[in-house]
């Protein structure tokens, strides 16, 4: 069937840059815009999103993995790095647990957004990345890895970037491409 009806497969397109830095800046400003206001369930919604956006592109996390972020297996220290365990992901065969690092960065830091978002929510242990409703209440349960692709979506778009080219395996894709055009090592 395959040689009689070729069909490529399809591919998520990798996050660029330049979309990141237009799409965190936009969620800056609208973070601060409603912070002016009083609008805390929006500044609360954009600074989940500004973390959620930044550690998935910087650590190159799956969907699935960062719904399953823990604030108990996460270390973040400002200036300095932020860690993760994950008890389990789709790489680690044996179950053993995964521990990965992130720096901090001057422009783009995964860290400091994630401590902007803490620190907003209030949030002590748990899931990092919640639900928030329209009314902007804070679930006690985790994002669905299902709802990263429209939630990324209605964040590019919002933003002024082309939507529909994104997923959230772009983010992945997307590191990947710029760790390797600055000539990181592929491991």
């Amino acid at each position: 069937i395959r040689a009689l009806h070729p069909a490529q497969e399809k591919q998520a397109a990798p996050l660029l840059l330049i979309h990141l830095e237009q799409a965190v800046a936009w969620l800056e400003r609208e973070a601060a815009l409603a912070a002016e206001r009083g609008q805390w369930p929006s500044v609360m919604r954009h600074r989940r999103d500004i973390a959620l956006v930044l550690i998935g592109f910087w650590r190159g996390f799956r969907g699935d993995e960062l719904a399953r972020l823990q604030v108990e297996h996460t270390q973040a220290q400002a200036g300095a790095g932020i860690t993760f365990y994950l008890p389990h992901s789709k790489g680690d065969r044996q179950h053993l647990g995964v521990t990965y690092q992130t720096p901090a960065l001057k422009t783009l830091c995964p860290v400091q957004a994630y401590i902007n978002w803490i620190t907003a929510a209030g949030i002590a242990r748990g899931p990092v990345f919640r639900k928030i409703d329209r009314w902007g209440n804070l679930a006690e349960d985790a994002i669905n890895a299902n709802s990263l692709i429209p939630l990324l979506r209605r964040i590019f778009k919002q933003a002024g970037v082309s939507a529909d080219l994104y997923s959230s395996h772009s983010m992945r894709r997307g590191f990947a491409t710029w760790a390797s055009a600055n000539g990181w090592d592929i491991k």
